[in-house]
């Protein structure tokens, strides 16, 4: 009877040990699930929003393979309008860039005739009437030309910056009624003033526009229309620029980009 009894207890001990064994395995599995689960969250939750959207928004304008085309041109139109809303003035401009060598022209044409504003190997210069002028003025006048076009044609694709910060301010709406996400962008190692605020459509992720302070100036540039032709970039087709003033809203000038088929 002692034996048996002895060999009973064993066996209660070891199927005992066997459920304890069998329990801190069970444990231990869902906890390095609920772990791995908790490191995939704080991943994607440390991945500041603002940043996200615009990257998110860069991936929407199908932006992947534009350096890999042979050129882009596009004719751009300006509109320029005074204080009571008239037409003081109409710019043409033909923009031409190569994105695999990053050279930019832009030609224009005025009183004076025609004018190029290139950046090449060479740098920055202008060509008026055929004469190579790369004086200070001239090179200085040629990058300013085209750093902004290039920075405000290809938008979102140039926010791809190391140097910018992005900061999500919430959810606004625009003039045309869209719902976008606003985005504040800023150069922490810039010199510059200006005050950037981009937005995103809450849908579509497209980039419906930004505001800008400048020099103490207001303004609101509105993506009114892109070209969504095939699997090509979705690049702005016309956008308004608008003065923010305490009361209203007066529109300064808008843009109409014209794409040329190679």
């Amino acid at each position: 009877m002692l034996y048996i009894g002895r060999e009973l207890a064993q066996r209660r001990f070891s199927f005992f040990c066997y459920i304890l064994f069998d329990y801190f395995r069970v444990y231990s599995i869902i906890m390095q699930r609920i772990l791995f689960s908790l490191l995939v969250l704080c991943s994607i939750s440390c991945i500041p929003k603002g940043e996200s959207i615009v990257y998110e928004s860069i991936k929407a304008h199908r932006f992947g393979e534009y350096l890999s085309g042979d050129s882009i041109k596009y004719h751009k139109t300006t509109q320029v309008y005074d204080s009571m809303g008239v037409v003081k003035k109409v710019l043409e401009q033909d923009h031409l860039f190569f994105p695999s060598s990053l050279y930019y022209q832009i030609s224009s044409r005025d009183n004076s005739g025609l004018k190029l504003q290139v950046k090449d190997g060479q740098g920055y210069y202008q060509i008026q009437n055929g004469i190579y002028l790369k004086d200070s003025i001239s090179v200085s006048r040629a990058k300013s030309s085209i750093e902004t076009a290039l920075f405000v044609f290809w938008q979102p694709i140039k926010l791809d910056d190391p140097k910018a910060r992005f900061s999500y301010l919430g959810k606004e709406v625009l003039l045309n009624k869209k719902e976008v996400h606003a985005v504040e962008l800023s150069y922490p190692e810039s010199k510059s003033t200006d005050e950037w605020v981009f937005y995103f459509d809450t849908s579509t992720l497209l980039n419906l526009g930004y505001r800008v302070r400048h020099n103490g100036k207001l303004s609101l540039i509105i993506n009114e229309a892109f070209h969504q032709e095939d699997e090509n970039p979705i690049l702005v087709h016309k956008r308004s620029s608008y003065l923010v003033l305490d009361t209203m809203l007066r529109l300064q000038a808008d843009y109409v980009y014209e794409l040329i088929p190679d």
